[in-house]
């Protein structure tokens, strides 16, 4: 999918996003194929009813005229957590504890999510204190593409490295989730994420199901 084509459609997903839900379907174009996070079709009305339950997000397909409905958390486990840990540690040049888990903030780029909100401050400073206490290190951060990401380095909250050879997005983050994503990632591969935009509540509540895993 071109750059122009993607924008687009994060575009179209916010606008829809933002209506209340009980004009979701209303809302959206009648070319509109829906899909779940698998890519396997699902009607309007259960698109209609994933977007009501507030633990779904509308994410771009691979047209135009594709939406996927994705959950906004997951967990999960990979394999080789070792060799991206090396890899994030040797692009930022820190040393990762070995025995806590590492929380990753992720941008992946300009969308209309990003374009049109102003982060804060003190959000990001609340984030970045809590990792430094729950987990004894503070958090990576890392990023696709760097257009865009100035007003989050003005913050000065945190470094902003390349994701190593898009290790990361390749791993965790399959689709462009507007205005960012994080993972909460343990050094043997278990891992909870939050899909799109989230605050340190978000954060929180995927830690405790990390510990449960």
């Amino acid at each position: 999918m071109t750059r122009a084509i993607l924008l687009l459609s994060v575009s179209i997903l916010l606008t829809q996003c933002a209506a209340p839900a009980d004009t979701f379907m209303s809302e959206w174009p009648e070319r509109m194929s829906f899909f779940d996070s698998s890519y396997q079709p699902i009607s309007r009305d259960e698109a209609s009813r994933l977007i009501r339950n507030g633990n779904y997000i509308a994410v771009a397909g691979d047209s135009v005229d594709h939406t996927l409905m994705y959950p906004r958390t997951g967990t999960g486990r990979i394999a080789l957590s070792a060799g991206l840990l090396r890899q994030i540690s040797e692009v930022t040049g820190r040393t990762i504890a070995s025995d806590m888990p590492l929380l990753i903030r992720y941008y992946p780029g300009p969308d209309p999510c990003h374009e049109s909100g102003t982060p804060s401050l003190s959000t990001a400073r609340r984030i970045h204190s809590w990792a430094e206490e729950q987990l004894a290190q503070p958090p990576v951060y890392l990023y696709k593409s760097g257009e865009g990401l100035d007003k989050y380095r003005r913050l000065g909250v945190g470094t902003w490295y390349a994701d190593p050879n898009n290790a990361v997005e390749e791993i965790f983050f399959e689709r462009h989730f507007p205005c960012g994503s994080f993972v909460l990632l343990r050094p043997d591969g278990y891992f909870a994420a939050g899909y799109g935009e989230y605050g340190l509540s978000t954060i929180k509540d995927q830690y405790e199901e990390l510990k449960a895993l």
